[in-house]
């Protein structure tokens, strides 16, 4: 009867938990898991435009510096400091590549990606260390172009969230790198002429570059009106409008003195820092739009880890209100679950009859037995070192060994009378009956073998390598009379500590 209105107590109680908490929480955790997911990955995207805005960065720096050599190694009868200044700028190719080879190690580019990066550094390398032309150089450029789309659509860069995302990365990668690149033609071809004097077929490449770079300025006019409508007093703006500036004036001198005149009345070095300081002007343009770019991304991770933040927050905010509406149910009917648990029979970790129930069975058993004329047997144990095994494997194994003993001592309980209790933390009582002393001690033996054989580690176990128990065993006959429950628990707890005493893992019985 007891245990029916357990088993149903049981159920109620379980149903509430489940409808109460569970369910909630589980909704909680659904919304939280697939919200958290979501945000963590627009993060990891942006965290990821960063590393490819970083390493295009780093590309294109180099390739100024090769833009630069290729236009100092074009200069027609160069001078001593010209010489000096290709050395320098070779030396800091060289430099740049080994650093970014060395960072490119700690990104999180894939290994194909990694490979091309590499392969291209390496042409690099092998085209400043060895003899080199113009148009060498002007094929690493056009390959740059290439590897820096690739990483921008590797790093899913190109994928801007917004308008003026999208403005900045299409000026950074490509739009300012080609203006560039048209006037670098433009330096180098008009600093490698001979006797002030530039061929036809000079000319119309000049011209063919012109176009070009008018093409590309007149997409950059645009791009830089619609991201600076509401801009018009910042750095970006006031970098583009000296752009817009030094590039119509350049374009001017191109036109008058080079194109249409007769002769070039400037030196190679001389058109060659005029082109130069128009190309550092865009090259401003460069970086600022860059930093810019740079800005908003890491604006865009900063916000995207805030709101991981408060889902976070939110979500354990949630789980709290739960708990805490529950806890108050719990205590509003304290006694109500007090007399329940005065009611329960059973331990709720290893699931076995629990001490009280044993103090009420016990008594129960040893009148039957006696009515009956049967052998009552009882079987005290206690687990070996188990202080020490929780101290050396934790208290969460230590749970574990305990219910994986009280499993092992139900499995040998086949018959519907026997009966297996926690007596304690690690005590555990076995009452059987029909056995005679030999049969009880062959039983006993057997509970302790098997638990042997869970195999679970206990390395400071004196008895064994596992897991072990001592048990002391009383066979109660119905002919001896004057037995009282309290008497047979001394003696047989008495038969176990002598267990514990001849070395333990042993089963020690008492008459």
């Amino acid at each position: 009867m007891i245990t029916n209105t357990n088993s149903t107590d049981k159920k109620h109680s379980f149903r509430y938990f489940i409808l109460s908490v569970i369910i909630p929480i589980l909704g909680i955790f659904i919304v939280f898991i697939y919200s958290y997911n979501y945000v963590n990955e627009e993060r990891k995207i942006t965290q990821y435009n960063l590393e490819g805005l970083s390493e295009i960065n780093s590309i294109q720096n180099i390739i100024f510096k090769i833009q630069k050599l290729r236009g100092l190694s074009n200069i027609a009868n160069p001078s001593t400091d010209t010489k000096k200044d290709i050395l320098k700028v070779k030396k800091d190719i060289l430099n740049s590549i080994s650093i970014l080879k060395d960072n490119l190690k700690y990104t999180t580019f894939n290994k194909d990606m990694k490979q091309k990066i590499i392969n291209f550094l390496d042409k690099i390398s092998l085209y400043v260390t060895t003899k080199h032309n113009f148009k060498d150089l002007s094929k690493l450029v056009q390959d740059s172009f290439i590897i820096i789309k690739n990483i921008s659509y590797h790093s899913k860069l190109i994928l801007a969230y917004d308008v003026k995302s999208h403005i900045l990365i299409e000026n950074v990668i490509s739009l300012l790198p080609e203006v560039i690149e048209y006037n670098g033609q433009i330096r180098g071809i008009t600093a490698s002429r001979i006797n002030n004097q530039l061929s036809t077929n000079l000319k119309n490449t000049i011209s063919t570059e012109l176009s070009k770079e008018k093409e590309r300025m007149s997409r950059l006019t645009f791009n830089m009106n619609l991201y600076c409508e509401d801009k018009k007093d910042t750095k970006i703006h006031k970098s583009y409008t000296d752009v817009i500036d030094a590039q119509h004036s350049l374009n001017k001198f191109t036109k008058n003195n080079i194109l249409n005149g007769d002769a070039i009345l400037l030196s190679p070095i001389d058109i060659f820092k005029i082109h130069t300081k128009n190309i550092d002007i865009i090259s401003q343009l460069y970086y600022i739009s860059s930093k810019e770019l740079y800005s908003i991304l890491n604006q865009r991770v900063q916000d995207k880890t805030l709101i991981l933040y408060w889902i976070i927050f939110i979500s354990l905010l949630s789980v709290f209100f739960i708990i805490y509406i529950n806890m108050l149910f719990y205590f509003k009917n304290k006694k109500v679950i007090e007399k329940i648990q005065e009611l329960s029979i059973t331990d709720s970790m290893t699931e076995l009859y629990n001490r009280r129930y044993f103090d009420i069975e016990f008594p129960k058993q040893l009148r039957l037995k006696k009515r009956l004329h049967q052998n009552l047997i009882f079987i005290m144990m206690d687990i070996d070192h188990f202080k020490q095994y929780n101290d050396t494997y934790g208290h969460q194994a230590g749970d574990k060994a305990l219910i994986a003993v009280a499993k092992s001592l139900k499995g040998n309980l086949n018959r519907p009378d026997d009966m297996v209790f926690r007596l304690g933390g690690e005590e555990f009582g076995v009452v059987c009956s029909d056995m005679d002393k030999d049969k009880a001690m062959a039983f006993a033996n057997k509970l302790r073998i098997d638990i042997e054989n869970l195999n679970i580690e206990h390395k400071k176990n004196s008895a064994s390598a596992f897991v072990t128990v001592s048990m002391g065993l009383k066979v109660i006959k119905p002919d001896v009379d004057g037995y009282t429950m309290s008497s047979i628990y001394k003696m047989t707890d008495e038969a176990l500590y002598r267990a514990k005493q001849n070395g333990r893992n042993q089963v020690v019985s008492v008459d």
